[in-house]
């Protein structure tokens, strides 16, 4: 009996330990700065996802574990600097984050790339096999630029494929197989194969690789303006069935007998990132293609798809009037991980956006405390502070003696985007379940009123926003 338990507990550690993903290294030049391992939610809208992170040391260490499941790509990323790295389960890597050069970083208007220097425990290393693939790949299409650009490459780019896919044929890695194929795909779209050909050989009865970059990057490719593809007839039902209709079935029973699509899961894909890429076509209205997107998401039995969906209402929905708040991660003053949406699930949120060096801001938040004291069981305050370290704020709140929410935004760049903090202070007022009153709303000098009639209605009642937004 006791064999059997301690067999047991070992099965289960080994189990529990079997995913596990190291990163050590050096960022000299970036001493006690954080470093985030990063993911993109999808390959469509391309925002950033936080797996994991940690802080340089005094001396530049940095050491950050992940639990990985399965290989994708990640970037590692100090503030604004950024370098890609594969990421496969139980592997142990070594890693030296090179300093930007000051002069470059001077021309970057958003982010620094650069290549980190990259080893592993791995004999087969994925991410040397995929820069040697890289540079092969990069180097072809430098020589033959003259045949790309006259029509003239599809010879070329079939010997090409044919001689790299043989050379790479012994290596046994799933994810890098996948890598070289959907990458040669995207040379011979290039190249100008026929569409039916390479639907053919790499899309039809194959499987949707949603965390591979180079597959998702060749459906961006193949798919773009599927829409616009659609012979007018259809096109016009297309229109309907969108914005009138509302129906992503009947879209899908109208673009599943065109070319180049014929699985189920691929329609509902495609239908997906067109309706993501129609957004702001005027045949199209915004409401309707998120009120088709919320019905994807409500119905579709693929999890991707559902979670996808989900991703891209956030990035559309933006924050208007009438819209939904996008949903982010964010650090409460105690250093947990909170997400907006806990405040907005069932109370009214009045969101303000602020620093400690903000004078305005601070110059308005001395009004809130008495906001706070008379309506705070009917309205959130939430001040999330935009300071470069968490510090400034929890001391600033502290030493105000401050009691109602304060957030950190985590240097979450695409939240600063997203909510458009282009100057601070700045205000939201939202309704529970999440949609959004006042875009901007007034600031705590002037809100009173409507925190009047938020208390005056009493328990939330569904389209209450509508009485509060007069």
């Amino acid at each position: 009996m006791i064999r059997v338990f301690f067999t047991f507990f070992a099965i289960f550690f080994s189990f529990q330990s079997y995913s596990q993903t190291t990163f050590k290294g050096v960022a000299k030049g970036y001493e006690k700065w954080t470093i985030r391992l990063i993911t993109y939610q999808d390959y469509f809208t391309y925002q950033e996802k936080i797996l994991a992170e940690t802080h340089v040391d005094s001396a530049g260490n940095f050491e950050l574990n992940y639990d990985a499941l399965e290989t994708e790509f990640c970037l590692l990323k100090i503030g604004k600097t950024l370098g890609g790295i594969y990421v496969e389960p139980n592997v142990n890597y070594t890693i030296n984050f090179p300093k930007v050069d000051s002069i470059a970083a001077k021309y970057m208007q958003k982010e620094s790339y650069v290549t980190l220097d990259i080893s592993s425990d791995q004999t087969i290393d994925l991410n040397k096999l995929t820069r040697r693939f890289d540079t092969e790949y990069g180097q072809f299409t430098s020589d033959n630029i003259v045949a790309f650009v006259t029509k003239s490459a599809k010879n070329r780019v079939d010997t090409f494929s044919l001689h790299r896919t043989h050379a790479y044929a012994g290596i046994q890695n799933e994810y890098f197989q996948n890598y070289i194929k959907y990458n040669l795909a995207r040379l011979k779209f290039s190249a100008h194969t026929s569409k039916k050909e390479l639907y053919a050989e790499y899309l039809k009865n194959q499987p949707i690789l949603y965390t591979n970059d180079a597959y998702m990057e060749f459906i961006n490719l193949f798919y773009t303006d599927y829409f616009k593809t659609i012979p007018i007839a259809n096109y016009d039902k297309l229109v309907d069935a969108v914005t009138v209709k509302m129906d992503p079935e009947a879209v899908k029973n109208l673009i599943k007998s065109e070319r180049h699509l014929d699985d189920s899961a691929l329609i509902e894909l495609v239908l997906i990132r067109s309706l993501y890429e129609n957004f702001h076509d005027p045949s199209f209205t915004r409401k309707s293609i998120l009120y088709t997107l919320s019905k994807i998401n409500s119905t579709s039995k693929i999890k991707e798809h559902i979670d996808l969906t989900w991703s891209i209402k956030n990035k559309l929905s933006g924050v208007e009037k009438g819209s939904y708040a996008p949903d982010f991660e964010l650090v409460d003053i105690d250093g947990n991980k909170v997400w907006l949406s806990d405040y907005y699930k069932d109370k009214y949120v009045y969101l303000d956006f602020w620093a400690t060096w903000c004078k305005p801001c601070v110059r308005e938040m001395k009004l809130t405390p008495e906001l706070h004291k008379k309506y705070g069981k009917d309205v959130v305050i939430v001040s999330i502070s935009i300071d470069r370290k968490h510090r400034s704020m929890k001391r600033f709140a502290e030493k105000n003696k401050y009691k109602w929410v304060f957030l950190h935004y985590d240097g979450n760049e695409e939240l600063k985007e997203v909510y458009k903090v282009y100057a601070i202070p700045l205000y939201y007022l939202i309704a529970p379940g999440g949609k959004v009153i006042f875009s901007p709303a007034p600031r705590p000098s002037k809100i009173e009123s409507k925190f009047q009639k938020i208390k005056a209605q009493g328990k939330p009642r569904k389209k209450a926003y509508e009485l509060i937004s007069d």
